[in-house]
C-alpha cells in the first residue's frame, strides 16, 4: 500500500496513511507515527532493512505486539457483520516443519499445498481474509498473493463459517485491542507464526478480489 488516500486512526495517539478501494478503519505499516502506538512484547520488535522499509518482527511463536484503543475495528470472529483483514507476511523458514509439509501433500489439496509452500519459501506474501454474512452459508474467503497474478502460490478459497478447514491470520481483535501474533491454521494444521509482518489493514466491509488488488497497491 503506497501513496496517500485517507487519514485513519490506528490507536489513541497515532495515525497511519493508507490507500484502498474502500477506506480501511485502521492500518499499520510500522514505519511512521503508527509504529509509536504498537507495544511490542514477548519477543516482538520493529526492524528495518527487510525489503519493505520497517516491519514488525516476531522472533518466536509466542511473540506478540499490541495496539490498544483502536476505534471501530471489526470483530474478526463475528458471523453477523462483514469484514476484511489484510496482512503481508514473510514467515521464517522453520515455521512449517518438513513433516507438516509432507502431511499437506498427503491431503492431496492443491490449495493447502500452495499455502504451506508459501509459508516455507522465505518470501513476502499477501494474505487477506474476508467475511460476508449475506452470502449463502455465511462464507469466509481467503486470498493468497492476490496482488501478484504471476505468483505460483496465488489462490482464493471460500468456505462456510462452520468449516473445519480455514486460515486464521496472525492477528486478533478483541474489543478495541488489536494483537499481532498467534497461529496460522488450516484444518488440522496449526502453525505458530514467527517472522515479519507489514501492511496490515482492517475494513468493515467484505472486499472483492478486485478491491483487494486495488488496496494492495
Amino acid at each position: 500500500m503506497t501513496g496517500v488516500r485517507g487519514l485513519v486512526w490506528a490507536g489513541a495517539i497515532g495515525v497511519a496513511w493508507c490507500v484502498a478501494a474502500a477506506e480501511p478503519v485502521a492500518c499499520w505499516r510500522f514505519d511512521g507515527s503508527d509504529a509509536k502506538v504498537v507495544r511490542v512484547e514477548k519477543g516482538a520488535r520493529i526492524v528495518a532493512g527487510q525489503g519493505r522499509g520497517k516491519s514488525l518482527r516476531l522472533d518466536s511463536a509466542r511473540a506478540r505486539a499490541v495496539v490498544k484503543d483502536v476505534a471501530n475495528v471489526p470483530d474478526l470472529s463475528s458471523v453477523e457483520r462483514p469484514f476484511t483483514a489484510m496482512i503481508r507476511v514473510r514467515p521464517d523458514a522453520g515455521v512449517v516443519s518438513d513433516s507438516t509439509a509432507a502431511m499437506a501433500k498427503m491431503c492431496n489439496s492443491r490449495r493447502l499445498t500452495k499455502f504451506v509452500e508459501a509459508m516455507r519459501d522465505g518470501q513476502w506474501h499477501l494474505l487477506a481474509l474476508t467475511f460476508d454474512p449475506m452470502q449463502r452459508g455465511k462464507e469466509y474467503s481467503v486470498y493468497l498473493d492476490w496482488d501478484d497474478p504471476k505468483s505460483p502460490r496465488r489462490f482464493t478459497s471460500t468456505y462456510p463459517k462452520d468449516s473445519g478447514s480455514k486460515i486464521s491470520l496472525p492477528l486478533t481483535v478483541k474489543g478495541s485491542t488489536v494483537t499481532f501474533g498467534g497461529a496460522i491454521c488450516w484444518g488440522l494444521f496449526s502453525l505458530g507464526y514467527q517472522g515479519l509482518i507489514d501492511d496490515v489493514a482492517l475494513y468493515t466491509t467484505a472486499l472483492t478480489g478486485e478491491e483487494i488488488v486495488a488496496a494492495s497497491k
